[in-house]
């Protein structure tokens, strides 16, 4: 990687981030391709953009979006912030960058914060990058809506709040407002009622608050990441989970992301695209 081109690239995303909402809307016509958790495995994120020949594909009614979750456990979360973020200056209006836990609030830090390993080969100049980085993460958005269809988030729906609008200004109510954090920490429960999540933030959602959320909401589904599966997705209740990498230390054999027509009635899984993790010896999928 090229520290100057690094910087450039970032500086650049800082900048559309910055003028753009926090909550998404996005059209009802197109096709979206949805990415789950990277961590820091560029080796994936690029065979998932190649496979799909993302950057051929992007623009007319053709988008992306990232659930989050771009750094830590990997070997290379800078390079995947380079990729996302030069995604992001070369399609602005199509591609859409999602905050996950791992970029949350500086005063909720997620463990481990491997990436900062990576930033200190810049030197003297290390302070300056560490700070860009975590202002990029603060301006990542926090939510998309496909209208009449699905929720996209990192973690999962808010227990604080039904309302959109509301959720759409959740960064500028952190700390006083819970909504932020459990958006970003959030998992899942087959079980009706909601409980406290072991993971120390948010909660267990359970399936009673999430069918009021998407009712109230027009919706059908949530679509998030946050949870590794060993097929890289998972169903719970109406809550589909992306899992985006093939790291060794979540030892999932396949990663997914969706390729989703944004007019659709089907389930999400219908559209679920699935890479098995290459053999390194031999190099075959």
């Amino acid at each position: 990687m090229d520290d100057r081109v690094f910087t450039e690239v970032l500086g650049k995303a800082i900048r559309i981030l910055e003028g753009s909402d926090r909550f998404v809307v996005l059209p009802e016509r197109g096709e979206l391709i949805v990415v789950g958790d990277i961590h820091g495995d560029l080796v994936t994120l690029k065979r998932i953009l190649e496979k799909e020949e993302v950057e051929g594909w992007l623009g007319g009614d053709h988008y992306v979006l990232f659930l989050g979750d771009y750094v830590d456990r990997g070997p290379d979360s800078l390079g995947v912030l380079q990729t996302v973020s030069e995604l992001l200056v070369n399609h602005p209006e199509h591609v859409f960058l999602l905050r996950g836990n791992h970029e949350g609030p500086r005063d909720v830090p997620a463990r481990p914060r491997s990436y900062i390993s990576e930033v200190v080969r810049f030197g003297e100049d290390a302070s300056a990058v560490m700070e860009a980085v975590q202002h990029f993460m603060d301006c990542l958005l926090t939510a998309a809506v496909v209208p009449g269809y699905a929720f996209l988030v990192h973690g999962h729906i808010p227990l604080s709040t039904t309302s959109l609008s509301r959720i759409a200004v959740a960064h500028l109510n952190h700390p006083d407002n819970p909504t932020l954090i459990e958006m970003l920490w959030s998992d899942p429960t087959f079980m009706p009622l909601d409980s406290l999540n072991s993971r120390g933030h948010g909660y267990n959602v359970g399936t009673a608050s999430t069918e009021k959320f998407l009712k109230e909401n027009h919706l059908k589904w949530v679509i998030r990441g946050h949870m590794s599966y060993p097929e890289g997705y998972g169903i719970c209740g109406k809550t589909l989970t992306l899992h985006s990498l093939t790291l060794p230390i979540y030892g999932n054999p396949k990663a997914a992301y969706l390729k989703l027509p944004l007019d659709t009635n089907r389930d999400p899984v219908n559209y679920v695209k699935q890479l098995q993790k290459k053999n390194l010896i031999t190099g075959n999928q």
